[in-house]
């Protein structure tokens, strides 16, 4: 969609004036603007929102730049232990200056879900937990871009438990699976291990019958001993030699 944006002029439509008429004001001209290009709030509706049915929701006078100096406040109810999804399409406001406010409930003064301004895009679905939600729209004197658009719906309560819970068991199960594969190659490294000291055990074993009456200090000496000489490895050429030794 094409970016609409810049100063939000109104246009004056010029009627005439008899004689005993006062002029009127800039402002005058500005209500009459807004009323052309749809900038009304509508403040006070109430829009109900159904389970499996999206209803579209835009900013005043879009895709046409909102005006300026607006405050809309709107409500979405959901049935009776619902609560409202909202699916953001489109959305582009002067950044920092025009923002939505979204809250969870009809209260506009405590702490907002989200505070949204900019050009921005929401691959997600926006969910609140109670069974209305209020957005407030709120714009500065100056540029106005296109605002937004949103679809809403309802959605039972028990279904975001569920699919919550779903995706919970899911990342159990992964987690589960990693700590698996880890412990398995554990094992193996473990055994990989212990095979690679069979195997210079048995090459000590060799090198000592290749020198009969070899004693344990030479034994000590050898580079089989530097390289893996621990306890038990000084404990298998003692033997070993002993053997040897009376051979």
């Amino acid at each position: 969609m094409e970016d609409v944006a810049g100063p939000c002029n109104f246009s004056q439509s010029w009627t005439p004036i008899a004689a005993h008429q006062k002029i009127p004001n800039a402002s005058y001209f500005q209500v009459l603007d807004y009323i052309r290009r749809g900038c009304s709030c509508n403040n006070g509706s109430v829009h109900v929102a159904a389970v499996g049915e999206w209803k579209e929701l835009t900013s005043p006078a879009y895709p046409l730049s909102y005006c300026n100096n607006m405050l809309c406040v709107t409500t979405i109810t959901a049935p009776e232990g619902h609560h409202v999804v909202l699916n953001i399409t489109d959305f582009y406001t002067e950044p920092y200056k025009d923002v939505l406010a979204i809250f969870d409930g009809q209260n506009i003064t405590g702490e907002h879900m989200g505070l949204f301004h900019g050009k921005r895009k929401f691959p997600y679905l926006i969910r609140n937990t109670n069974e209305s939600l209020s957005l407030v729209f709120k714009s500065d004197h100056d540029v106005c871009y296109r605002g937004y658009r949103l679809l809403f719906s309802a959605e039972l309560n028990g279904d975001v438990v569920d699919a919550d819970a779903g995706t919970s068991t899911h990342f159990s199960t992964i987690v589960i699976i990693l700590l698996s594969i880890l412990v398995v190659i554990a094992i193996v490294v473990k055994v990989i291990r212990r095979f690679y000291f069979v195997e210079k055990t048995l090459e000590l074993i060799v090198w000592c019958r290749r020198s009969r009456g070899v004693y344990l200090n030479e034994a000590k000496a050898s580079p089989f001993y530097k390289k893996f000489g621990l306890d038990y490895t000084i404990a298998n050429i003692t033997y070993t030699n002993k053997i040897l030794v009376h051979t």
